[in-house]
């Protein structure tokens, strides 16, 4: 038996079959390591975030902001929208594959890793680009504040997509923040678009409130052509 990234080939003497694994649910989005700091709304200011939504930074800035909560209490822990779902889903029994797309760092080996211990099938592609990471700062209200530079994660394309995976799945989960950028846009569309003419319920959610308001007319495009299922 010969494992590809999502193929199994069995072969013998005289044949090869081709099997392509299929899963409950396919998720596809931002593959990102998050650094989790718990602080106070008065440092999320001093920093020049926006609080409770997601900054997107510059490479040069987000590595300055590390260098600034440098002594925080911190936790690392993999993240991004569709792969906390997705992560979610196999530890309540579903057989789970997430697309996304990391670099060729420790960062990225960390996050594919991690896919794989969860017991979710990474169908993770690489890029020279660094790989995408977040800083999350937790308020005592409990809401976050994402600071975050999506490096690889950015370079996602159509050609990543798993075609055949999503066509055999239960669902397809595409996660809101891939919205937000017009190049995460066409590998999103084109994955729903697989699903929708395979049959298969698309579900989306919307990510922020940042999300909708600088999208708005293309989400609602989006959700009203390819959507079946909406969390707001």
């Amino acid at each position: 038996m010969i494992s590809g990234s999502n193929i199994l080939v069995s072969s013998d003497d005289s044949k090869q079959v081709v099997f392509v694994l299929k899963f409950d649910v396919v998720g596809i989005g931002n593959a990102l390591v998050d650094v989790l700091v718990r602080c106070d709304y008065d440092w999320v200011e001093e920093l020049g975030l926006q609080p409770r939504v997601f900054n997107n930074l510059a490479e040069k800035e987000l590595l300055s902001l590390e260098q600034k909560i440098k002594g925080f209490d911190a936790t690392v822990a993999p993240g991004g929208s569709a792969a906390n779902t997705i992560g979610m889903l196999s530890q309540l029994g579903s057989k789970t594959l997430f697309c996304g797309k990391v670099g060729l760092d420790q960062t990225g080996s960390y996050f594919v890793e991690k896919m794989r211990s969860a017991g979710i099938f990474p169908h993770i592609r690489k890029s020279p680009k660094p790989s995408g990471k977040v800083i999350t700062f937790i308020t005592p209200d409990s809401e976050r504040t994402f600071a975050a530079h999506l490096g690889a994660a950015l370079m996602l394309s159509k050609e990543d997509v798993p075609i055949e995976q999503i066509q055999s799945a239960r669902m397809l989960h595409v996660e809101g923040y891939l919205l937000d950028d017009p190049r995460l846009q066409k590998p999103a569309v084109h994955a729903m678009k697989i699903a929708n003419d395979s049959n298969v319920p698309v579900s989306l959610d919307l990510g922020d409130p940042g999300v909708v308001s600088r999208n708005k007319n293309r989400v609602r495009q989006i959700v009203g052509d390819h959507v079946s299922v909406l969390f707001s």
